[in-house]
């Protein structure tokens, strides 16, 4: 799972500049070096734990002569297309109460709450039940639906075109300026 840079599909002031590279893989690795550097820094800045094992996947692979590959994990690619996220073993459990969010069932569990599920929603298919507690006889705290199947909203974080291109810019200067120094000497 990954993203592409190909040196042949930027702007055309761009591709003839990085076409006058002579090294164009140790150029390649370079700019997809600081792309995944980039990429990185944008998923720490989107939080802890999560968003550090994101940081954490992504790699720079597959260099050739005219294009770099940057690997992530799947949740890493996941997050920036957004899709669906199917149940294996268990439901999903879906924050459905803001005393939810961020939390998981059995953190309510261990604190103390025991938690049974209600079931019967033939509205919707992929909801089998909603997890809550009840802390008096009558009365029922939904806390979590428990879901076969959710669609998750994309949550970009991967850098956009202008700021690769920005790389890309940056580092063919260096480059082309190096072989002009190495070539004057």
């Amino acid at each position: 799972m990954g993203f592409r840079i190909d040196k042949h599909e930027v702007d055309k002031t761009f591709a003839n500049l990085a076409n006058r590279i002579r090294n164009s893989k140790d150029f390649l690795m370079t700019w997809g070096n600081a792309v995944a550097k980039r990429a990185r820094a944008n998923a720490r800045s989107r939080g802890r734990n999560f968003w550090e094992t994101i940081a954490k996947s992504v790699t720079v692979n597959e260099v050739s002569e005219t294009s770099v590959t940057i690997s992530g994990s799947k949740e890493a690619v996941h997050k920036q297309y957004g899709g669906d996220i199917m149940a294996k073993d268990k439901p999903l459990t879906v924050p459905i109460a803001d005393e939810a969010k961020g939390k998981t069932a059995g953190e309510f569990e261990s604190g103390g709450r025991e938690l049974f599920v209600v079931n019967g929603f033939k509205s919707n298919p992929d909801t089998m039940g909603i997890l809550g507690y009840s802390p008096r006889y009558g009365e029922f705290h939904a806390l979590f639906a428990l879901r076969r199947k959710v669609t998750q909203k994309a949550e970009p974080w991967f850098p956009d075109e202008p700021e690769i291109a920005a790389d890309g810019m940056k580092y063919a200067a260096f480059w082309l300026e190096r072989e002009a120094r190495s070539a004057a000497k």
